[in-house]
């Protein structure tokens, strides 16, 4: 009998050239690659739209959320529970309003 028969060898994943500069770092989007003008002048103004829509829904969410606060802290059956068990009892709390009567 001959010698056992050669078992077929894994190949070596074919290697991709790196990324070069910003890329390599994933700083695509950074204020270097937009001063360059890859992205163009409507992206800035996009994103500063965006920035100002994200803050206005976060006040808003702040606001919901104190007034959350605000009810527990009235509410004479919440004080029985700690103070530190307030907050995890805001974020459980869905508001509804209902209609007089």
């Amino acid at each position: 009998t001959g010698p056992p028969p050669a078992r077929p060898r894994a190949r070596a994943p074919e290697r991709q050239a790196a990324p070069s500069g910003a890329e390599a770092m994933g700083c695509g989007g950074s204020k270097e690659a937009a001063k360059s003008g890859d992205e163009g002048g409507g992206a800035d103004a996009k994103a500063k739209d965006q920035k100002a829509s994200d803050r206005k829904n976060a006040a808003n969410v702040n606001k919901e959320y104190q007034a959350k606060m605000d009810f527990l802290n009235k509410v004479p059956l919440m004080k029985r529970l700690p103070k530190d068990q307030h907050p995890l009892l805001a974020d459980a709390i869905t508001i509804q309003e209902f209609a007089k009567g």
